[in-house]
């Protein structure tokens, strides 16, 4: 049934989105939105940088708004994406949800259970739609791995093995602001094993530690992690994370099942593999996220957008980056006291 909060439906009706945010993802977003994501319009960008933001909107043909307040009103938009820094996504989702907007958040929807939770309330209490940024779910190996499960062709899902390796750390700053390398980078394994599995993690186990770069560490944070993961079914997962490697941005996920097994194996450049008596070389993986899921960031906006127009649920709510978040805490529990823990509900 059709949310009456919704306009009336239509497959061909433009829905009009407005934007926060003008760094990386921001750009990310704004790119995919002008150029990919089909029955859109954009109706301005917003960033605490002015000058960024014109020089954003310049780029991609938009408008640059002068504050929050001109981004919700000028234009009529009647979504917004948001992709800010981290620790404004939840009073940029509530200041949304209240002026009426349906809103697609970068995560982490907030830094703390409480605050996402508060999100989650504000949206539901002004009919709001509100999706989470877990933008792998939308890359087509994904999804097509989803499908395998879903259908039964592997039959029952007896482990998963996902390896999520970025090609250089990230800036101290950064390190400091994002919550950390659980809270910023294996949030999006988490989900992704929920996902895939279709199935809940109850106990976590993990191990890290600070092997890459010392100023991380004195940061507080880790720069290298092996986690296990116990489902609710008894199937286990393994996440293997690090801030660095020698060649690439490496993606990888293995599901094993009784009857068979799926493998994602990493995008590179070119599938040509060279052979000679010196010895057999191929390219390496992409470089990093921004080429590996480029697919996968238009995919969610375009879900997103049709998610509007049609009336419908989202692909990935609110209570998904809770359930993440959770993992998640139980996983920090994990590493600071060196025994199992289990995944609060």
């Amino acid at each position: 049934m059709t949310d009456p909060s919704h306009p009336a439906v239509s497959s061909s009706r433009t829905v009009r989105v407005a934007v926060i945010g003008a760094g990386r993802i921001g750009e990310v977003h704004l790119s995919n939105l002008t150029r990919r994501v089909r029955g859109v319009d954009v109706t301005g960008v917003f960033d605490a940088d002015a000058a960024r933001a014109e020089t954003l909107a310049s780029q991609y043909g938009v408008v640059a708004r002068r504050s929050l307040e001109a981004l919700f009103s000028e234009g009529a938009p009647e979504a917004v994406v948001i992709g800010s820094p981290s620790a404004l996504h939840l009073e940029h989702v509530k200041l949304a949800a209240r002026a009426g907007l349906h809103i697609l958040c970068e995560k982490p929807l907030a830094l703390d259970e409480e605050g996402i939770a508060e999100a989650i309330r504000v949206c539901a209490d002004n009919g709001r739609l509100l999706q989470i940024g877990f933008n792998r779910r939308f890359d087509a190996n994904t999804v097509a791995m989803r499908e395998a499960v879903q259908s039964g062709s592997i039959g029952q899902v007896r482990s998963i093995r996902i390896t999520s390796r970025d090609p250089w750390p990230p800036s101290i700053d950064y390190v400091r602001s994002s919550g950390g390398m659980i809270m910023d980078m294996t949030i999006h394994d988490f989900d992704l094993a929920r996902f895939l599995s279709g199935d809940e993690v109850v106990e976590v186990s993990a191990f890290g530690g600070c092997v890459i770069d010392p100023e991380i560490g004195k940061a507080g944070d880790i720069d290298i992690a092996t986690i296990m993961l116990k489902f609710r079914s008894g199937a286990i997962g393994t996440i293997e994370n690090t801030r660095a490697t020698p060649y690439g941005y490496d993606q990888r996920v293995e599901v094993l099942g009784s009857d068979a097994s799926l493998e994602s194996e990493n995008m590179t450049p070119a599938r040509v593999v060279t052979r000679s008596a010196q010895g057999q070389t191929q390219p390496n993986p992409l470089p990093f996220f921004l080429q590996r899921y480029e697919g996968a960031f238009s995919g969610e906006l375009q879900a997103f957008v049709d998610a509007v127009r049609e009336g419908r649920p989202v692909a990935v709510s609110g209570e998904d980056a809770l359930s993440a978040h959770r993992i998640a805490q139980a996983v920090q529990r994990s590493l600071a006291t060196g025994q199992p823990q289990r995944v609060e509900a």
